[in-house]
């Protein structure tokens, strides 16, 4: 499956007209750049994938583009940046993308919509969740949304807008939003493997949140068996379902169950996000407690100090908050 996927993602490029290899300073050349980037976010090269795409909005500018082609260039570039924890540069980038949406086809027209839900989930991952709520309520608003409301990138944004409740207690309106969301799938039989998995985590979250451990549990290990069968076994997706399946097992007082998990997740979440990056700060948060619950007072001091490290790292960048994701389940520490 992930060979396909792989071979699928060449031949995209390739139909394109593109070829990594060519990389040229000709006018077409940051097609080739933004191609290239496509194959890297494929493989979860996050860094890679910036490094690619600035190359390729610097060439488009001095080759004089300025319409729609390189809102989606600036679009697809701060998609990458917020992967790799450049927050601020990201939401720069979103603001000017929506800036010539805006000039090029209006604020109502389909091509905002992508650079409208990337700076939502911006917001979410930086713990501005009225924020997160304001712009998606907007983007939902827009004629192009309300036109194809059961598109799939349309019933995704139902699923982001749940998550933002879940993220501010709002819990009824959440488990809503979900309900549109699973109800709009199933009729349709259309979701893909990832929104399966998406969404069963986000249920996950909901059943722990109301003392359901046991329910939430299943719903976790589907969504893990369901990633590894599609992304593979070390795709940055499976960050969330693995830690958040640790917690519950720490609150199940299996600490010994939660601690492979809690592992996994850390080393997929330093390979493909990098050491720094505060959702590494936030699973080593949540590991050095089960390390507390495990008497090893010394292993869980340490794994804190650097939890602390990164994420007053994030602090100093401009952000109150950082979250593996608003469905992150979070052990208390005492």
């Amino acid at each position: 499956m992930m060979q396909q996927k792989r071979i699928a993602t060449w031949f995209i490029a390739c139909a394109l007209g593109f070829h990594c290899a060519a990389q040229t300073e000709s006018e077409d050349g940051w097609p080739r750049l933004a191609a290239c980037a496509v194959l890297s976010q494929a493989e979860s090269e996050f860094a890679e994938a910036a490094a690619l795409l600035e190359q390729a909005v610097r060439a488009a500018e001095e080759s004089g583009e300025r319409g729609l082609r390189l809102a989606s260039l600036l679009n697809n570039l701060a998609a990458s940046l917020k992967s790799v924890g450049r927050y601020s540069e990201a939401e720069r980038l979103l603001k000017r993308a929506l800036s010539i949406c805006e000039d090029q086809a209006g604020m109502d027209g389909e091509t905002a919509i992508g650079p409208l839900r990337n700076l939502a989930l911006l917001y979410l991952d930086t713990g501005r969740y009225a924020q997160a709520e304001q712009v998606l309520r907007r983007t939902l608003a827009t004629p192009a949304a309300r036109r194809n409301p059961n598109q799939a990138d349309v019933v995704r944004l139902h699923l982001h807008l749940g998550n933002t409740f879940y993220a501010r207690g709002r819990f009824e309106e959440a488990e809503a939003e979900y309900g549109l969301v699973r109800t709009a799938w199933e009729m349709q039989s259309r979701s893909s493997n990832r929104d399966a998995a998406d969404l069963m985590t986000c249920l996950a979250a909901l059943r722990a949140q109301r003392g359901k451990l046991s329910e939430a549990g299943p719903y976790l290990e589907e969504a893990v068996r369901i990633l590894e069968k599609t992304e593979g076994p070390a795709h940055w997706s499976l960050i969330t379902p693995l830690s958040n399946l640790a917690v519950v097992n720490c609150r199940l007082k299996k600490p010994n169950v939660a601690e492979p998990l809690f592992e996994r997740a850390l080393r997929i979440a330093e390979t493909s996000l990098g050491p720094t990056h505060p959702t590494v700060g936030r699973v080593l948060a949540n590991y050095s407690a089960a390390m507390r619950m495990m008497k090893r007072k010394a292993e869980a001091e340490t794994a804190a100090e650097r939890a602390k490290s990164i994420l007053d790292g994030s602090l100093r960048n401009g952000f109150l908050r950082h979250t593996v994701d608003v469905s992150d389940l979070r052990l208390k520490t005492k």
